[in-house]
């Protein structure tokens, strides 16, 4: 089962303060999963998280990513959180509850 957590399937919990490190920028914990996930470098990986950050509806993604997740909304939140997911390919993202606005 572990080998499928994370490597094939991945959660996207109703509040994501659950799953974001609040004492992390959300580009360096977008960044390290994508490092991990796709063996890719780091300024690869920001431009793949800015890239993921527009197209899940995030205003200007070039500031939020510098953004600690207390300050985002949380429907900001929820859509880091998609992006995240979208950022390691899994085959298969399970959303818990709505996108919030």
């Amino acid at each position: 089962m572990r080998g499928v957590r994370g490597g094939r399937i991945g959660m996207i919990f109703q509040e994501p303060m659950v799953s974001l490190n609040p004492l992390h920028k959300i580009g360096r914990q977008l960044v390290e999963t994508v490092e991990i996930h796709r063996g890719v470098r780091a300024n690869k990986a920001k431009d793949l998280a800015l890239t993921w950050l527009n197209k899940v509806g995030i205003r200007n993604p070039e500031q939020k990513i510098n953004a600690y997740p207390h300050e985002l909304s949380g429907g900001e939140r929820q859509r880091v959180m998609i992006a995240l997911l979208s950022l390691t390919n899994l085959s298969c993202l399970l959303p818990t509850s709505l996108l919030l606005p």
